[in-house]
């Protein structure tokens, strides 16, 4: 391994303009010259799997980004009876894996509120008052590759599944 330091000429461009620059330096030698190269290359491998880890949990985080934007939400259907969409402990369900028994880890997407009327539908407690005439939609996804839209209004809710 080389012990002292030294820059390669600032004019030199590819690999043998390095070389034939380090050449001419008479303080290198062709030892220093292949320890300096054994130690880039281990360099190198250190730094290309570190960038390769790096990548690949990049793309695992995107595409978790891209799945998963909001509140994941699991469950499995064998604890569902078919036709309930909701739990004690309000999880929301997939309305067809719920009537095909699959599990499936649904999460929403887009949430939208249209507010029909301004005046604030919620009692003295601060809960949600059910004769709020505005309208809460939500698009929920499932795991599946399902999708449906959630709209409600009224105290009311009704779902559409996205064919």
């Amino acid at each position: 391994m080389m012990t002292e330091t030294w820059e390669p000429c600032p004019c030199a461009a590819t690999p043998d303009e390095v070389i034939e620059c380090l050449c001419a330096d008479e303080n290198v030698t062709w030892d220093n010259l292949r320890g300096s190269v054994n130690e880039i290359r281990g360099k190198i491998e250190i730094v290309t799997s570190a960038l390769t880890r790096v990548i690949e949990e990049n793309r695992q985080l995107k595409e978790e980004k891209r799945l998963w934007t909001d509140e994941q939400l699991t469950f499995s259907c064998p604890e569902c009876v078919a036709g309930i969409q909701e739990s004690s402990d309000n999880r929301v369900f997939c309305p067809v894996c719920v009537k095909e028994s699959l599990k499936s880890t649904v999460r929403s997407g887009m949430e939208t509120y249209t507010s029909v009327d301004w005046f604030p539908y919620y009692n003295e407690d601060g809960a949600w008052h059910s004769d709020d005439p505005n309208i809460g939609t939500t698009k929920w996804y499932c795991s599946q590759g399902h999708e449906w839209t959630e709209t409600c209004q009224h105290g009311k809710c009704s779902q559409s599944i996205t064919e």
